[in-house]
């Protein structure tokens, strides 16, 4: 299966092209201020967390600068098989090697050294 698939691609002569991948949020998340009590008294205050957000996923090729994004309102697998198809249709006139971040920076860090 792999020889027949290089044989493809050999025939198709397409150029390799190496793009790095990430995704980031950008949003607003409102802040509570500060609330005047008395020493030694807790403020009391009610506020709510609104946190309006948007994820950004993107692919850059650092030789030539081009780059492809796309908008979309969350993270999860579904999200970024889209991504990967339309960044396949955009450049369908060669090898698209996106390298993407370690998976480890979007864990928790707590208890590491």
């Amino acid at each position: 299966m792999l020889s027949q698939y290089d044989r493809q691609v050999r025939q198709q002569q397409r150029p390799i092209r190496y793009f790095a991948q990430d995704e980031s949020r950008f949003g607003l998340h409102t802040l509570l201020g500060r609330l005047i009590t008395a020493c030694g008294v807790k403020p009391i205050g009610q506020w709510q967390w609104l946190f309006k957000a948007f994820w950004l996923y993107g692919a850059v090729e650092p030789a030539t600068g081009e780059s492809f994004f796309l908008e979309f309102s969350h993270v999860d697998t579904q999200c970024y098989q889209q991504f990967l198809n339309e960044f396949s249709q955009a450049y369908p006139d060669s090898l698209n090697i996106p390298v993407k971040s370690p998976i480890f920076c979007r864990t928790s860090l707590t208890g590491l050294t």
